[in-house]
């Protein structure tokens, strides 16, 4: 396993996640650079390594290694349109463009410590001046959300 999530970019204007869903599934995208988390804020160009500030897509995937059982906080905040599964199954989803925007907390019970399949579908449509794709977290026993760190993430080479 390597460290970080896998990203692949689109060059793509999309008003809604299924779109760039569909497009993702025709098309194969261009490898980016490994992300080593989800906690990103771009004002102007490079959105998600690419040279565009505007028309940008991307398949995030990975896994999250959760070290301890117990129920775990999740937040997600994008501009513009997110989609996230966590173990196959939808966690969160907020599909048309929209600016920053963050999910009320998204409890997720870990029984079992280990790494979990993580995978998102993140647009950055345009005319809005920044991007925004961050997931955050309460472990068990925590007392805020602080950003999933990087040490979280692992991709398949």
């Amino acid at each position: 396993l390597k460290e970080g999530l896998a990203v692949q970019t689109y060059a793509s204007r999309v008003d809604h996640v299924e779109q760039l869903a569909a497009f993702v599934k025709a098309n194969p995208g261009r490898p980016g650079a490994p992300l080593p988390n989800l906690d990103h804020e771009w004002q102007a160009g490079n959105v998600l390594g690419t040279t565009n500030d505007d028309m940008v897509g991307a398949r995030i995937t990975g896994l999250i290694a959760f070290d301890k059982p117990g129920t775990y906080q999740l937040q997600v905040t994008s501009n513009d349109g997110v989609r996230v599964t966590l173990g196959g199954e939808l966690l969160f989803e907020d599909p048309v463009p929209h600016p920053d925007s963050t999910s009320e907390p998204l409890p997720v019970t870990i029984a079992t410590p280990g790494l979990y399949a993580v995978g998102t579908l993140y647009y950055e449509k345009k005319g809005r001046g920044t991007a925004t794709l961050e997931l955050a977290w309460q472990p068990p026993g925590a007392g805020e959300f602080v950003p999933v760190p990087a040490s979280a993430f692992k991709h398949l080479p």
